[in-house]
């Protein structure tokens, strides 16, 4: 594109804001990915000293065992021993008999029936405002309980009762204990990899990172949109080959998105999740589906214009039938296409949460009118189809009468097929 006029200056500086807004999103991108690596290595820091003071637990478990299963406890024997172990701090230590408690290192927190019943070594409980890791031993008719405290859960808070995890973890203030693994948490694993729980951080700064290097990469694209669309056009006016190269490659780009679901940042947002539509691999999220409409009218319409430019002319009569088998072959390409298009309308309808009530404006939503958009994109790439073809066709100068014959042939043909693959995914809905 020239430079020196207008249009073309333009043009190029939507392909360099296109640029700009693309790195600007891979910057946010690193950036986010920094901080969740020092996430990483926050949190296998805390695993690594979770799993260690369990071990020295359970070696002091051990030791006072002996003690606990005299027929009548020592106390200040075993408060001694307790007292070894305590040097961990927030380690609670309980003796039941016959589920009746003999013995407690501290009274704030005291394990009731049910939990004795329920829990056994090695369980992350929450019981009294708190999150416990259980160390258990059974011997006869007494049972001895370990609790180890990881996280305070209250559910107030003042300056002086904070939820925070035990210190000797090291882990933020703000930090979330859950336990299940869910996406933007850390887990944490216990001896022979057991699951224990994972760890969500105070990630304000990251959340809102996701917007805006998504934000960045949505502007991004439509920019680089308007500027290969003004390029497919330039292709197809001149009738260059090079336009279905181009098409290939976006297509490629468009099937490397979806299999890698890069960028990260533009599938984390609903519009890329499954959560309102879904119909195929290829077709996962509105945002999917909205792309590779995208993708699509760019093809059709440089096909449009190519199609367009080209001259045909009648030197015999052979060219007569030539012209008339790829007549009924566009006629039929056209009913295919409706087919085609019915298929992804059809599928935006009935495979997804999405309203298009139009007649209650209060029910439409952001995904709606993405919705609409995309409905609008597949419609006008039909109109180009039809009007493609009928132009295509009145440049054969062929009689009304004949090319009547033609659309006749080319129906029934589409009319086989229906019947033929009526229950395929495609027609079922035709």
């Amino acid at each position: 594109m020239n430079l020196r006029t207008p249009h073309g200056r333009r043009l190029w500086l939507f392909l360099i804001t296109a640029l700009i807004l693309f790195f600007t999103g891979r910057v946010i991108d690193m950036q986010r990915q920094s901080q969740a690596k020092n996430f990483i290595e926050l949190t296998l820091h805390a695993q690594h000293i979770l799993q260690k003071t369990v071990s020295q637990l359970e070696s002091s478990m051990l030791r006072l065992m002996p003690l606990v299963k005299q027929s009548k406890i020592d106390i200040p024997k075993l408060t001694t021993e307790l007292g070894k172990a305590n040097k961990i701090r927030n380690f609670y230590f309980f003796v039941f008999e016959r589920n009746h408690l003999t013995f407690w290192s501290d009274n704030r927190v005291i394990p009731d029936t049910l939990g004795l019943i329920i829990w056994r070594n090695g369980d992350i409980v929450y019981y009294k405002n708190g999150w416990y890791y259980v160390l258990r031993q059974d011997s006869g008719e007494k049972t001895a309980i370990g609790m180890w405290l990881i996280k305070n859960q209250y559910a107030y808070q003042n300056k002086y009762i904070i939820n925070r995890f035990n210190p000797i973890l090291a882990l933020p203030q703000h930090s979330s204990l859950n336990t299940t693994p869910e996406k933007g948490t850390y887990p944490v694993y216990g001896k022979e990899k057991k699951y224990l729980f994972s760890i969500g951080f105070d990630d304000e700064v990251a959340q809102s990172s996701y917007g805006a290097s998504a934000g960045c990469y949505l502007f991004s694209l439509a920019f680089a949109f308007v500027f290969i669309l003004n390029f497919m056009v330039r292709l197809a006016r001149t009738r260059s080959n090079y336009g279905f190269l181009v098409a290939a490659l976006l297509a490629l780009l468009r099937w490397w998105m979806i299999e890698s679901r890069v960028p990260g940042s533009l599938y984390y947002l609903e519009l890329f999740s499954s959560k309102y539509y879904a119909s195929s691999y290829f077709l996962n999220s509105l945002g999917d589906l909205l792309l590779n409409t995208m993708v699509f009218s760019l093809f059709v319409i440089y096909i449009y214009i190519y199609m367009g430019g080209l001259v045909l002319i009648r030197r015999a009569k052979v060219k007569q039938y030539t012209w008339s088998v790829v007549i009924v072959l566009i006629i039929l390409a056209t009913f295919l296409f409706s087919v085609f298009i019915n298929y992804l309308l059809s599928g935006l309808i009935i495979n997804s949460q999405i309203s298009f009530n139009i007649n209650n404006v209060f029910e439409l939503t952001f995904y709606s009118i993405v919705g609409i958009f995309i409905i609008g994109i597949l419609l006008f790439c039909f109109y180009l189809i039809c009007d493609g073809a009928v132009r295509f066709i009145q440049k054969t100068h062929f009689g009304f009468s004949y090319v009547s014959i033609l659309f006749l042939i080319a129906q029934g043909v589409f009319l086989l097929l229906l019947i033929w693959l009526r229950d395929t995914e495609v027609f079922v809905n035709y």
